[in-house]
């Protein structure tokens, strides 16, 4: 019987896990090929305030900034939601790598730093303890241990700009001819002085020529005028879950990136993938003391997310869908029947559902008195 724990990757999934794991009083190693994890950052940290509460780690010292708002630019309209209050918060992720780190360390977890396994040593681990993969998208543990291709993933290109953002609490997401039919751009003021733009793009499109279209637009174009851009970088994100992410057999799990825990409309999976971290650590915990099957972990985390992906995969099947004329008669409809109104209040970026149920009466007390 496997009688502790080895987590391949020290991000914020795996760390979260290892910090668990630790807690409960697991003999827990973590592994991860690079001295400092998560330097350089390799995407940004946007979550939802509901999001980034329910990390279980002291997140705060990592903001930088608090968005208000949200304006989305399609084919010449214009959707602006506003609240009053914080909706979501920018995290540097390098201090929230940080902050994970020192949390499991406090707990308990060993970190071995610096070291790339090979895989006679993953190997060797798995014989005798539970093996965690959550080393990324293109995830080497789960290649080795035969967990399925890699899913379907974006490239991604972002630049930094010492530029005084439009609005420093508004997040702008923007959609036109220069972008790819179903992706997007965005710019997100990580504080005052500092601006990300970014694009999303399908695999096989080059997302560096897609950005320097993107940094075309006139609202894009403005925001930069005179600025420097500080730094700019690729990264791959997956957009699907992988179809096995638990085998006991195997004695292996994903989580994180590495299983594509992501939101399927944008990628982001620092929320989902936190929380599958804890209930790895669950069923790692129920496995070493009860036996357990590790493939609970997966039907959990599945039955628990089924439905705000399923929210996720809808609304990127419906702004992938819709074209010019159609992006613009929604955001013209949304903003006719003061739908923004119901974003502000019930959004929630990462878990959907709620402004989605709101919507559909919405929609249908307005069909109701136009028959």
């Amino acid at each position: 019987m496997r009688s502790s724990a080895a987590i391949i990757g020290a991000g914020t999934a795996g760390l979260i896990a290892a910090k668990d794991l630790a807690a409960s009083g697991i003999d827990v190693t973590v592994y991860d090929q690079k001295k400092k994890p998560g330097f350089p950052a390799k995407a940004s940290g946007i979550l939802s305030v509901q999001g980034a509460s329910s990390l279980g780690i002291r997140f705060h010292k990592a903001v930088t900034n608090s968005l208000n708002n949200l304006i989305v630019h399609a084919y010449g309209e214009s959707l602006h939601i506003r609240s009053k209050e914080p909706k979501a918060y920018v995290l540097d992720r390098m201090k929230l790598n940080e902050i994970c780190m020192a949390e499991a360390e406090a707990s308990g977890a060993q970190l071995q730093l610096g070291r790339r396994l090979g895989g006679a040593e993953i190997d060797g681990l798995a014989s005798r303890k539970v093996v965690v993969g959550a080393d990324g998208a293109i995830s080497e543990v789960a290649m080795h241990f035969g967990m399925g291709s890699t899913p379907p993933h974006l490239n991604t290109y972002k630049a930094e700009f010492n530029s005084n953002a439009p609005e420093c609490d508004s997040a702008e997401v923007f959609f036109g001819e220069c972008i790819p039919k179903g992706l997007f751009g965005w710019m997100v003021p990580l504080q005052k002085d500092i601006l990300e733009i970014g694009i999303g793009v399908e695999s096989h499109i080059n997302a560096r020529d897609a950005f320097g279209k993107l940094i075309g637009l006139q609202r894009i174009s403005d925001a930069i005028r005179g600025s420097k851009m500080l730094s700019g970088w690729g990264s791959v994100i997956p957009i699907k879950m992988r179809p096995h992410i638990a085998d006991t057999k195997k004695g292996v799990l994903l989580v994180g990136d590495a299983a594509g825990q992501v939101k399927p409309s944008t990628g982001g999976g620092i929320v989902f993938g936190a929380s599958a971290a804890k209930l790895a650590s669950e069923a790692i915990k129920a496995h070493i003391s009860r036996g357990e099957a590790l493939e609970k972990y997966e039907h959990r985390y599945r039955s628990q997310f089924s439905l705000d992906t399923a929210a996720h995969r809808l609304i990127r099947q419906m702004y992938s869908a819709a074209g010019p004329s159609g992006m613009r008669a929604t955001i013209k409809l949304i903003n006719l029947l003061h739908i923004d109104s119901i974003i502000s209040r019930y959004g929630d970026m990462d878990m959907p559902t709620m402004p989605l149920r709101r919507l559909i009466d919405k929609m249908r007390l307005y069909g109701n008195k136009t028959c």
